[in-house]
């Protein structure tokens, strides 16, 4: 006994019509193979959709695609696929975005940045092809950890490009990633897709984005160039070279708080700006304080008498 389903297959544009025929003769009638073999072998599910073993080709799992609902009425059952795969993990990864950033219990992320950074992720998901092992290509999959940490970089790249830089602990947080090495070195594979992104290219928007960001939580008056100035020149001079870009830059901030005789201390810093310990960025105050003759135009150009 066979009844006859409706099934609307299709992606964004089009959507083709076909009639298929399912077997309704048990509520838990599994769905025909085609809908769940790749490369004339079973596909796997996992995390609600199918996996090729051999290719890598993915597909939506609703539970058993062709089974009808549970229902009294199991004379036509309608299955809509219109939505396409790529839309449909488009979404999945916003949705993980925004929930993730209601869930921050830091300053929250612009949505637009989100959005762009489900685009983009999206956009690898499309178009990356990896390599199987067997001189073929599979789709780009990643779940878990890996996908934390490369929407977390991606993330960390479009607050810097926005101007609105984020110390990138503020970010691994957000997302509850656990570091961020296996992810950097997938997305360094991605750059064909992507593109250079990467915001170590564009050093001086970094720094002032992370200037307006630290200077907006410190509450503190403009420093009218002053700390991008003295961050700039310990580069050129190559002092405290070993000291990442964000402690440098609280370190100048911190050299510029105490130079103006302004009330923030190391204590304050610590407590307003997420994982600042004074013991990391005291290491630049001091490289500046040991190498101050190079940084003497900076201090005399804003008036000020250096204290580090």
């Amino acid at each position: 006994m066979f009844e006859l389903a409706e099934m609307y297959l299709g992606d964004i544009e089009t959507e083709k019509r076909q009639t298929i025929p399912i077997h309704v003769k048990s509520l838990h009638t599994r769905a025909p193979d085609y809908f769940n073999t790749c490369c004339g072998k079973s596909m796997n599910v996992e995390s609600e959709e199918y996996v090729c073993k051999v290719c890598g080709k993915t597909s939506p799992y609703n539970g058993g695609i062709g089974a009808p609902k549970k229902s009294n009425d199991v004379s036509s059952t309608k299955i809509k696929t219109g939505v396409s795969y790529a839309e449909q993990q488009y979404k999945t990864v916003k949705n993980k975005l925004r929930e993730a950033n209601a869930n921050f219990d830091g300053p929250k992320f612009d949505d637009l940045t989100i959005l762009k950074v489900a685009d983009t992720y999206n956009k690898i998901q499309r178009n990356k092809k990896l390599d199987d092992g067997k001189g073929g290509a599979k789709k780009f999959i990643k779940r878990g950890e890996h996908q934390k940490q490369i929407l977390s970089l991606l993330l960390q790249e479009e607050v810097t490009k926005a101007g609105s830089a984020r110390h990138p602990s503020d970010v691994e947080r957000m997302l509850g990633c656990n570091g961020r090495s296996k992810g950097q070195k997938i997305l360094q594979e991605c750059r064909d897709v992507t593109g250079n992104n990467d915001p170590s290219t564009g050093i001086q928007n970094s720094i002032e984005g992370f200037i307006n960001y630290y200077t907006s939580v410190l509450d503190l008056p403009d420093d009218n160039g002053f700390i991008k100035q003295i961050v700039l020149k310990a580069q050129e001079t190559n002092v405290s070279s070993s000291t990442q870009l964000v402690n440098q830059i609280i370190g100048a901030t911190y050299i510029y708080c105490r130079s103006k005789g302004l009330p923030i201390d190391k204590t304050t810093i610590e407590q307003k700006i997420s994982q600042a310990k004074f013991a990391t960025f005291n290491k630049f105050c001091t490289a500046v304080k040991n190498n101050a003759p190079k940084f003497m135009s900076i201090f005399k150009e804003h008036n000020m008498v250096p204290k580090f």
